[in-house]
């Protein structure tokens, strides 16, 4: 839910109440070193601090990891949550009372009792697990190789074979029958309209929320009954495809890493956090969705996919690097024996090396699509091969860097057993003139630290903006992140609101737009940093060389192109042309 939906003030309110330095403080060390305090980044591994709070702007920046944003962003990235969930945290934290429909408050007390009855019925089915009824089922986790202290990390369970003892057992706590249907912990069959309990002999897995909230839960068979797992069905707490589970234990180190490693179950999961692969989480042994990425997406930046090692686990994979590329996450893939799945991985290498085994032995998404394509396309010959070529293509061309276009170009020709210049010249069919027409839309005069320091100029000295507008109009560092920001500014001023207002609207906004982290990154430089007054004239001298050499070229080719079988009106419209140049170029301004 975005700032939209809250009163806009309410938001700023909090933002001015609540001290981003104490907030971070909370998780961060962080030592002033003048007017920043600087601290370890905590979304990402580092040794030398690079992680910077202004306490004066508000607003956090990580120079390694390039994470940044308000008090709104920090415990977002932080927790993992959603801009509404941030807001009513931070309220309660600052003494605001954001307005919540009555609707809505209805729906969040039922929330609160259906958590408060899932903590209860875990506690009951750990305690059914380590006490003196759960000896076959920790005998059998053993045989698993389930320590005890996955046992506790976990709070896995056991559902013992009396068919309605938890339902009883809530009933007593003032919970109603229907109540607990509604929370998926029981269910009647027509039949007899009796209720019974959900789970029966089964090890039951706890599914919880980053903030320990159990939400669901799972569990396994330990003999031959059918389903082998079973989940609780949907709720109002539970959507198998928004959540994942181990993410309550994995996710620190998924921030820590910037990495997770994505399974299919349960056990496999649990075994590879004892194999110290501690950012693992799984898919809830259902199709991957893009619910699950985007929850991912809010701890790492990459993804390593080990699923089973037979065609499905395979083709599962296909359709998991599919999902998480379409939400920017970089990706790896495990490439398990058929057969073998990563329980029986940890189990034969006996949990040691597990971590170092996956980073030598993974490879990137791009490079186990070719083989995969290779593998499974049927026939050997040049239909076959140039259709695998053309289908891999598109996202070779797509990479910034040559040496992998290079790199990924000779592995698909080793892979289809022909001439790599083969593979070259097909890569280079029809892409010369798109590279040219990108390079001419690009915005090259313009570095990225020369646009930063062009727009934190421009924003906090307001005379500067006005030169450079007067000089060279508006839309200054077009097809730029920083245009995007400088163009946000320009409303803005054009609204002649106070500079603290319009700090706070442009955080708000950018945030909106995805540039939260990137603004940040502008207003945490400082004034020894801006783009000085004769940087800035020596710019736009330097620019306004280019942009008459460019109409200049235009205007040349315009002429080229009539020769003598121009009308009189096209001349007398160049003449014009050129008569507004000249202007322009003498008076100084913009055209």
């Amino acid at each position: 839910m975005s700032s939209q939906h809250f009163d806009e003030q309410k938001l700023r309110e909090i933002s001015e109440r609540v001290d981003l330095v104490e907030l971070v403080a909370e998780s961060v060390r962080l030592t002033r070193k003048g007017g920043r305090y600087w601290g370890i980044c905590p979304f990402h591994q580092e040794k030398t601090p690079s992680f910077s709070v202004n306490r004066e702007k508000n607003v956090f920046y990580c120079f390694g990891c390039h994470k940044g944003g308000n008090v709104f962003a920090f415990l977002m990235q932080k927790d993992g949550l959603s801009f509404r969930e941030a807001a009513l945290v931070l309220a309660q934290r600052a003494g605001v009372e954001l307005a919540v429909a009555e609707e809505d408050r209805q729906r969040s007390d039922q929330r609160r009792e259906l958590l408060a009855m899932n903590k209860m019925a875990a506690g009951i089915y750990h305690q059914q697990l380590i006490g003196s009824g759960g000896n076959e089922a920790r005998i059998y986790l053993d045989k698993r190789g389930i320590s005890a202290e996955s046992i506790e990390q976990f709070e896995l369970g056991l559902a013992g074979n009396d068919g309605d003892a938890l339902v009883h057992h809530l009933q007593k706590k003032g919970y109603s029958i229907d109540s607990i249907k509604a929370n998926g912990l029981a269910r009647s069959y027509e039949q007899s309209h009796k209720v019974y309990d959900l789970f029966r002999e089964r090890i039951i897995f706890p599914i919880a929320r980053y903030d320990s909230g159990v939400i669901a839960f799972g569990g396994r068979t330990m003999g031959d009954t059918v389903p082998k797992y079973l989940n609780s069905p949907e709720s109002e707490l539970f959507s198998k495809r928004r959540n994942l589970y181990g993410l309550l234990q994995a996710r620190e180190h998924m921030r820590r890493l910037n990495q997770a490693v994505l399974v299919e179950g349960y056990m496999d999961c649990i075994k590879l956090h004892q194999a110290g692969v501690k950012n693992a989480v799984a898919s809830l042994g259902t199709a991957f969705t893009a619910e699950q990425a985007e929850l991912i997406a809010r701890y790492a930046e990459s993804v390593v996919v080990v699923y089973d090692g037979d065609e499905a686990g395979q083709r599962e994979t296909i359709r998991a690097l599919d999902i998480l590329e379409n939400h920017s996450l970089v990706c790896y893939v495990l490439v398990l024996p058929p057969g073998k799945d990563p329980d029986e991985l940890v189990t034969s290498m006996r949990g040691a090396g597990v971590a170092q085994y996956i980073e030598n032995n993974r490879i990137t998404g791009l490079e186990y699509r070719i083989m995969r394509l290779v593998e499974t396309t049927k026939g050997d010959g040049i239909e076959e091969k140039l259709r695998i070529i053309r289908e891999i293509k598109p996202r070779i061309q797509c990479l910034e860097s040559s040496l992998e276009k290079d790199f990924y170009s000779r592995l698909l020709a080793q892979k289809l057993r022909i001439e790599e210049d083969v593979v070259t010249r097909e890569m280079r069919a029809r892409r010369t003139n798109i590279s040219r027409q990108a390079a001419a839309d690009s915005p090259a005069e313009y570095s990225p630290d020369l646009a930063e320091r062009l727009v934190a100029a421009v924003i906090n000295k307001p005379y500067m903006y006005e030169r450079l507008v007067q000089a060279l109009g508006s839309n200054i560092l077009a097809g730029t992140v920083q245009g995007e920001i400088l163009q946000v500014y320009s409303r803005l001023q054009a609204g002649k609101i106070e500079a603290l207002e319009c700090q706070q609207a442009m955080e708000a906004e950018l945030s909106k737009m995805g540039y939260a982290g990137e603004y940040a990154r502008i207003m945490v430089l400082t004034e020894e940093q801006y783009l000085s007054e004769a940087e800035l004239n020596e710019l736009i001298v330097r620019l306004r060389i280019k942009r008459e050499e460019k109409a200049w070229n235009a205007l040349a080719k315009r002429v080229n192109m009539l020769g003598d079988t121009g009308e009189f009106e096209d001349f007398l419209k160049i003449i014009l042309d050129f008569h507004r140049i000249l202007k322009y170029s003498r008076e100084g301004e913009a055209y």
